[in-house]
C-alpha cells in the first residue's frame, strides 16, 4: 500500500482494517460511504440478505454475514511469510541489519 500511497494523490485510499471491520461493521461502513461521498443506507448492514444472483467461488460466503473465525488466521503461514511481510510493512530485516554490524541473532 506505500507505493499506492504515494503514487496516488492524498486522500485517495482508505485503509480499512479486516479485524475494524468484522468488530464494527457500522462504524466501518459508513466511514466507506463517506470516504465515497455516499449516504448512509441501513442495508450495507444486511448485505448478505439479498437474492441477487452471484456467480463467484464464494457466493456460498455472500449469503452469510460477517464472522470473526478469520481473524488471525494469517499467522499460521507467518513462518512463510517473513520476507514479504517485512517488504510489505517497511520493517527493516532485523537478521541482516544485525549481520552486517557483525552480531549473532
Amino acid at each position: 500500500m506505500t507505493h499506492w500511497r504515494n503514487a496516488l494523490p492524498p486522500g485517495t485510499v482508505l485503509d480499512l482494517q479486516y479485524e475494524e471491520v468484522v468488530s464494527d461493521l457500522e462504524r466501518q461502513s459508513r466511514r466507506l460511504l463517506d470516504f465515497c461521498g455516499l449516504d448512509w443506507d441501513p442495508r450495507c448492514l444486511d448485505f448478505h440478505h439479498t437474492d441477487r444472483p452471484v456467480h463467484t467461488a464464494s457466493k456460498a460466503q455472500v449469503r452469510q454475514p460477517l464472522y470473526k473465525s478469520s481473524v488471525g488466521r494469517w499467522r499460521a503461514y507467518e513462518p512463510y511469510l517473513g520476507p514479504l511481510l517485512l517488504e510489505a510493512l517497511n520493517i527493516p530485516n532485523v537478521e541482516q541489519s544485525a549481520g552486517r554490524q557483525g552480531m549473532a541473532l
